[in-house]
């Protein structure tokens, strides 16, 4: 019975789902002294709203290094894929919103320049917050369509510096239904 109802969620879900992209990025990530560039990697799925426009929801995961400190970053966010020309391909724009889940050993700093106790533990910087940004890129039509973007993620961070990410992403369509040419 269980497997029953998986299969029926994810056949509904396949219907609904125009692309999915997914693939690996470079990002630098950039804030009060940090600067690191990581790797990451992405799952975007388009959900058509009209011929060459989707709403999308995407789930990444990012990793950067900077000395000893390591930081693990996991956005996940909503948008909405315009494309210039209508067809669902070609140039586009991707405004996006959400929240990011993030984790750090980077040691949180005071006013004075001095670490921050609590407990007798030194405190981490927190990485968790809203988020916002904005994505460009192309979409190659045909088959095969590979999808080029550069993209901006702007993090709030309650109580800490803010992160701004800048990345280079390359992905691969998986189309769940055809397109009609």
């Amino acid at each position: 019975m269980l497997l029953r109802k998986k299969v029926v969620v994810l056949s509904f879900a396949l219907l609904f789902f125009s692309f999915l992209h997914a693939q690996i990025e470079v990002a630098h990530l950039a804030s009060k002294g940090i600067s690191s560039t990581g790797l990451g990697g992405f799952l975007n799925v388009a959900i058509p709203v009209t011929e060459g426009n989707a709403l999308t929801a995407e789930a990444g995961f990012y990793s950067f290094k900077q000395n000893d400190d390591g930081i693990i970053l996991v956005p996940l966010l909503l948008g909405y894929r315009y494309t210039i020309n209508g067809s669902g391909s070609g140039l586009y724009i991707e405004p996006t919103a959400g929240y990011t889940i993030g984790a750090t050993d980077i040691q949180k700093i005071n006013e004075n320049g001095s670490s921050v106790v609590v407990d007798g533990k030194y405190a981490e910087q927190k990485v968790a917050g809203v988020t916002a940004g904005m994505g460009a890129g192309y979409i190659f039509p045909g088959s095969l369509a590979f999808n080029i973007g550069l993209r901006y993620e702007h993090v709030l961070v309650a109580k800490d510096p803010s992160l701004n990410l800048f990345s280079l992403r390359v992905s691969h369509s998986f189309s769940f239904r055809r397109r009609e040419d």
